[in-house]
Formats: structure tokens, sequence, C-alpha cells
């Protein structure tokens, strides 16, 4: 709806914020990886290749960690979308209603107007009594 505050606005900002967060920090841990890596490959110490065998083991699960995040971020991202255009769809449905009866109301008191006046102007000009005839 044109025109109100969304709160949802601040959610947004923190949502967007711990994603690039993320994004940094996973490419920060990988590059730090592939620099050990780099590292290691260039010994020809056996435990070092035991090292590097770990490391490599460890990358693929963490790899496999983060697309298990990355689907349930993905999965979370569309759920918001959808309770998104929820949520709007609701607030205009309601604002029309509200509309609706605000209409109703001022055309009741429109015609609860005039019938007081009618009935004042009515009871004026009898002076408080009857006609004759009706009498």
């Amino acid at each position: 709806m044109a025109g109100s505050h969304d709160c949802y606005q601040p959610v947004r900002d923190v949502i967007v914020l711990v994603e690039l967060l993320w994004a940094v920090q996973r490419l920060g841990a990988r590059d730090s990886r592939l620099s050990t890596l780099a590292a290691v490959k260039q010994s020809d110490d056996v435990t070092a290749q035991e090292q590097l065998a770990r490391l490599e083991e460890d990358i693929r699960q963490q790899d496999v960690i983060l697309a298990g995040y990355e689907k349930d971020n993905e999965q979370l991202r569309n759920e918001m979308k959808q309770l998104r255009s929820t949520n709007k769809a609701n607030e205009e449905r309601m604002f029309h209603e509200n509309h609706k009866l605000r209409t109703q109301l001022a055309n009741l008191q429109l015609v609860n107007s005039f019938h007081f006046t009618h009935a004042c102007t009515y009871h004026l000009s009898f002076n408080g009594r009857l006609p004759v005839n009706l009498a």
C-alpha cells in the first residue's frame, strides 16, 4: 500500500547484512584453506601429505555443509517472499474493507441526521401537538 510504513525493512536490512557477512567469511575461510593446501603440496613430508588429505576432506565436508546452509537460506528467502506477498494482500484487503465500512458509517450517520432533523421539524411545526385530523 503506497505511503504505508514498511515495518519489515529493518529485517530485510539485517538479512542482507548477514548474507554478506556469511559470504565474506566463506571466501576468507576458503582462501585460507587453499593457501594452506598449496604450502602442504609443496612439501615432501609424509605427515604433510596426510594433513593435506585431511584438509581436503575437511574442505569437502565444509562445502557440503555450506551447500546445505545455502539451500536452507534460499528456502527461507522464498518463504519470506511468500509471507510478504500474503501480508501485502491482507493489508490491501483490510484497507478496502475499512474504507467500505467507513463509507457505510458516513451514509448511516447522514441518514440518521436527516431523520432526526425531519422529526424535529415535524415536531416543531405542530408545536408538540398532533394535527386535528390525526387526533
